[in-house]
């Protein structure tokens, strides 16, 4: 018989810390690395529940996950659905419906939310009466070409030239970007004068970040790493092991003036614009900062949702190929999100 499980943050507190899983809570389920980012979250209690999975034989074959998170603008907590599995003999039997429905029924009609779902994931979403719209996600990234043919060996060649005048290109970004004297500061804490900017700048965005989700954000990635970037002002608190996963929140300053702040994922060499932040007389600033990361960090692929940045960096054809994708998000009827802009980082950002 199958049998339901429901875990909660106290579960996934005892679990990592006092070394007491719930039965059946394991790293099957989620990660211990994310388990800990989440129960460290500001706004988590320890009775909300998180996970929801279905066994057979003591075996996990459905699970997904709900993470709080909160709405700076509506001072009110919302769930964040993510990482729905079901084992492949049983998928199309409704157990997707079931974990998620179940989940839901706790955690409260309207309080979920959904970002890039896959089409099993969104269906769902909509059956529960959530509004669904597709926003772009643009990726910049080089193309993969197979030589297994003479038309694969004349697009490889083809791409392989292509690629070389991209290298040109970044060289020549990157002479440009010298001559900009702008400063970059790594921060690992969120004051009050770095928050006032972000609250400053970000009248369109969907969602508002508190200053205390900004700061759990930067204090629990997987890993840290430091980039090597010519204008970072000094080392801070930032680890050196070299790691494929980093999560980084940066200021930029021009003559004595914060004019841009910025968050970054790379991870595998793809570039991730996770938050932005400027000054619109200083927009050129700030771009030209992300570039010289994205260039200094040899990122094959970059992603933004950001449209204004999207526009400024595909002129420059640092890489040898462009896709604009649309991206789910699933919102309850009173949650008003039109004409609103869409971060790439609103959501779970530790997906």
């Amino acid at each position: 018989m199958p049998d339901l499980k429901i875990y909660t943050i106290l579960d996934l507190r005892n679990w990592l810390i006092h070394n007491h899983a719930a039965k059946g809570l394991s790293d099957e389920i989620i990660a211990p690395q994310r388990a800990y980012a989440i129960i460290n979250n500001p706004y988590v209690k320890d009775e909300d529940p998180v996970l929801c999975a279905i066994f057979e034989n003591e075996m996990p074959v459905a699970y997904t996950a709900a993470f709080p998170d909160w709405i700076e603008r509506e001072k009110r907590v919302i769930w964040w659905f993510s990482t729905l599995y079901c084992h492949s003999r049983l998928q199309g039997k409704g157990y997707g419906l079931i974990v998620i429905g179940q989940l839901c029924e706790l955690i409260g009609e309207g309080n979920y939310f959904d970002m890039d779902g896959a089409q099993e994931t969104v269906s769902i979403f909509n059956y529960l009466g959530l509004t669904t719209r597709y926003v772009p996600r643009y990726v910049f990234t080089d193309k993969n070409i197979h030589r297994s043919s003479l038309k694969g060996m004349i697009a490889y060649a083809i791409d392989r030239i292509a690629r070389w005048q991209c290298a040109i290109n970044r060289n020549k970004v990157l002479k440009k970007v010298a001559q900009n004297n702008y400063t970059l500061r790594y921060i690992s804490y969120v004051d009050d004068s770095t928050y006032n900017f972000i609250v400053n700048h970000t009248t369109e965005d969907v969602f508002v970040r508190s200053q205390a989700m900004f700061h759990w954000m930067i204090s629990y990635p997987f890993m840290q790493d430091s980039p090597l970037v010519n204008r970072v002002e000094k080392s801070l608190e930032f680890s050196s092991v070299v790691q494929s996963y980093t999560l980084q929140l940066v200021q930029v300053w021009k003559d004595s003036k914060l004019v841009g702040v910025f968050m970054y994922r790379i991870m595998n060499k793809q570039f991730s614009l996770k938050y932005l932040y400027y000054e619109q007389n200083f927009v050129q600033d700030v771009f030209e900062a992300i570039s010289e990361h994205i260039i200094s960090l040899k990122a094959q692929t970059i992603q933004t949702t950001n449209t204004t940045f999207a526009q400024w960096l595909k002129p420059l054809m640092l890489t040898s190929k462009y896709i604009e994708e649309k991206q789910s998000f699933s919102y309850p009827d009173w949650f008003n999100a039109k004409d609103k802009n869409i971060q790439q980082g609103d959501g779970d950002v530790f997906v």
